[in-house]
């Protein structure tokens, strides 16, 4: 069995800070299906639910015990035999191992993107402090972590070397406006900020060298503007009062820094995550019913 998440760093003095969460009573195993099995019956456990095809939670003693089943040919698996031979990944401590900080910080790392997860903030929060404090990725975790991802993000990611029509193909939502004339209305400088990017003669390609080389703030509004665009987009025009601007923007905001981006742009969209929520403003409506009274808006 192998113990990781806070109560691993709890052993190697180190904690998580995310704000406002008691995370004391959290044990988070890593352990073969007979190992879940023989805990059970040693505890004398009751309560057991399968959270997922990986997850398994008990109670013992009010605490929680959560076990990741190390299924074969599984990166878990995988990972229960590289705790017993590295030191940089875990150490031994009495019958079980425990993850090394590096260890916990490849396992944030691994799904700090995943789509829909009711706890992306809680996770950058943790990501973040342990790269603050020198975490990194094992060179002996290095392949495994791609192994990992793979398995993470089971889902196709955008692909921009397509056309707009093919990107924009999703079949989610309707599109009633046009993207480029939605991202007009929201811009803060003479034209939209990816414009500023974009690779010559692409309509949704952009280049990550152009992005390099422009001042932060173009960055970030690259970012915010991507996030106005969405909200408009999935929610406050085809659902208008069902959400605040607010909640529209921050929904956006955490797709753009997840899901619905993908490569350098959302590397940075999640590094820069808070300070492009500092930068909102709900003055987007605005611009965009604007937009639409002046002719700049178009529809599809």
């Amino acid at each position: 069995m192998l113990l990781v998440g806070s109560k691993a760093l709890q052993f190697f003095g180190t904690q998580f800070i995310t704000p406002g969460v008691n995370r004391t009573w959290d044990n988070d195993w890593v352990s073969t299906y007979n190992e879940f099995i023989s805990f059970k019956k040693l505890n004398k456990t009751k309560n057991t639910n399968l959270i997922s095809k990986k997850y398994i939670s008990t109670i013992v003693k009010n605490e929680i015990h959560e076990f990741e089943i190390a299924w074969q040919k599984s990166s878990a698996r995988d990972l229960l035999e590289l705790a017993k031979n590295d030191e940089s990944v875990a150490i031994k401590h009495k019958d079980y191992y425990i993850a090394t900080p590096d260890l916990v910080f490849t396992l944030k790392k691994s799904h700090r993107f995943l789509r829909n997860s009711p706890h992306f903030i809680k996770t950058m929060l943790d990501y973040n402090h342990l790269k603050s404090i020198g975490c990194n990725i094992p060179e002996s975790l290095k392949e495994w972590y791609k192994k990992r991802e793979k398995e993470t993000y089971w889902y196709s990611h955008p692909n921009l070397n397509v056309s707009k029509d093919e990107f924009f193909k999703t079949g989610i939502v309707p599109y009633i406006y046009d993207h480029d004339t939605l991202h007009l209305s929201v811009a803060h400088l003479d034209k939209p900020a990816y414009e500023y990017f974009k690779k010559d003669n692409a309509e949704v390609n952009c280049s990550k060298e152009l992005f390099e080389q422009l001042p932060e703030y173009i960055k970030l509004y690259a970012v915010l503007e991507e996030a106005y665009v969405l909200a408009l987009e999935r929610s406050q025009i085809p659902a208008p009062g069902v959400w605040t601007p607010r909640k529209s923007f921050e929904y956006a905001l955490f797709k753009v820094a997840s899901s619905i981006t993908s490569g350098f742009f959302r590397e940075y969209a999640y590094n820069n995550y808070f300070k492009v929520l500092n930068m909102y403003s709900e003055s987007y409506i605005d611009r965009f019913q604007k937009g639409l009274k002046t002719g700049l808006v178009k529809k599809i």
